[in-house]
């Protein structure tokens, strides 16, 4: 087998891979058979994936990133008014090279996150197939939140910004309150692999919203405004903007791209 060297950036985990969440150690294994292979989480087989011989050869050569995302709202009680809240980015983060993350709230008790996880596999050529796997699971849970509101003016806005920017770029804006947001990418690269390589992608999303109460006043302005942005950028771009309450906005994305040697 030939010289095969792989690199994670930010995050990234190798067999066998070893996930904590809710304060349990998931183990995920991948075992060989004669048609194909199985995935198992913690010693139960998951189904669903398709058994062949490309995925049973990239058993020896296995890659995954994998991003979990949580976000909890919980039993917080808010009084505004007459508030007035302003996120603005202006003339800011222009021609940048590489990942920009950027979290802006004017409001409270704001939920926000950018989350990339990058993997890198490189194979020289006559290496064995591998198995790029790439997953983004997420849950937002609001429950028992009381908001009582009236008057203000609110505004999330982007200006001018971000132009000839080239790479990842984030931002999350809230002049609201009581929001979550979350801005998730899960990138995997593969440079001079076989054509045998596989490629598998999963997600889970889930939200939890029971017992929030909101009491709105006197209406207030609202706004959320993109104007003169991003012009000539070049990769993935990912925006959220809340200038009201109780929301839960979520960018999940994930991205697999692969340079194969093709005889």
């Amino acid at each position: 087998m030939g010289l095969m060297w792989r690199v994670a950036l930010v995050a990234a985990v190798w067999l066998p891979l070893c996930v904590a969440r809710s304060g349990h150690a998931q183990q995920v294994s991948f075992t060989p058979t004669d048609t194909g292979f199985t995935l198992a989480v913690s010693g139960i087989e998951v189904g669903g994936l398709a058994e062949v011989d490309a995925v049973a050869r990239a058993y020896s050569g296995a890659s995954a990133g994998r991003a979990i995302q949580d976000q909890s709202l919980l039993g917080n009680r808010l009084e505004e008014y007459d508030v007035r809240s302003r996120s603005a980015i202006q003339d800011s983060f222009q021609d940048n090279r590489g990942i920009v993350n950027v979290n802006q709230s004017s409001g409270n008790l704001n939920n926000q996150a950018n989350v990339r996880v990058l993997t890198l596999q490189d194979g020289a050529p006559g290496a064995d197939a591998v198995l790029h796997e790439l997953e983004g699971w997420g849950t937002a849970r609001r429950q028992d939140n009381t908001l009582l509101s009236t008057g203000g003016a609110r505004e999330a806005r982007m200006t001018n910004s971000f132009g000839g920017t080239v790479g990842i770029v984030g931002v999350n804006q809230s002049a609201g309150s009581l929001n979550q947001q979350a801005n998730v990418l899960v990138l995997g690269l593969g440079v001079s692999l076989e054509a045998g390589m596989a490629s598998l992608g999963d997600s889970s999303l889930g939200e939890v919203n029971a017992g929030n109460s909101l009491t709105q006043g006197q209406a207030g302005s609202r706004a959320d405004i993109i104007s003169d942005s991003f012009l000539n950028f070049r990769g993935i771009a990912q925006v959220i903007q809340s200038s009201g309450d109780l929301n839960v906005v979520g960018n999940y994305l994930a991205v697999s791209t692969q340079v194969m040697n093709v005889r």
